[in-house]
């Protein structure tokens, strides 16, 4: 009994959570000249250690968008590491991320998707990937 709860005790402190969703906007965002969209990150737990290193976000029209993986108009670079967030704790956490009217929010009220290409770094190996996560949301300009 004491080996399985050493094992377990282990694989526990061993895990490190990933990023590996954006919460979805539960109301319309109003955008104008100098607004700000909060962006909330899900992460989960895995079995080896994940470095979060940034994530390129981008704001596109949802209308006609085929490629997950489009970034769209780039208005953002969020660095984890400066934000203290390249390793993750389980849960979630948010950064606020300048949506406006001047950049991205350019076809007035519609609904937008939302990229963040994100640079991930894992395993014994350490290799590198991007993961592209997308969140739909309506918007309108104020």
């Amino acid at each position: 009994m004491f080996k399985s709860l050493a094992t377990v005790l282990c694989a526990i402190a061993a895990a490190s959570a990933r990023i590996t969703s954006i919460a979805p906007l539960e109301s319309t965002f109003q955008a104008s000249n100098a607004s700000t969209l909060t962006v909330t990150f899900n992460t989960e737990n895995g079995q080896n250690p994940v470095f979060d290193w940034f994530a390129a976000i981008g704001v596109m029209p949802a209308a006609g968008r085929a490629d997950p993986t489009a970034l769209g108009t780039f208005v953002a670079n969020v660095d984890f590491v400066a934000i203290g967030q390249s390793l993750t704790p389980t849960g979630n956490f948010s950064v606020d991320i300048p949506v406006n009217t001047t950049k991205a929010i350019t076809r007035g009220d519609a609904q937008y998707v939302l990229t963040a290409a994100i640079m991930s770094s894992a395993g014994v190996e350490e290799f590198t990937v991007a993961n592209f996560l997308n969140v739909t949301f309506s918007a309108a300009t104020a």
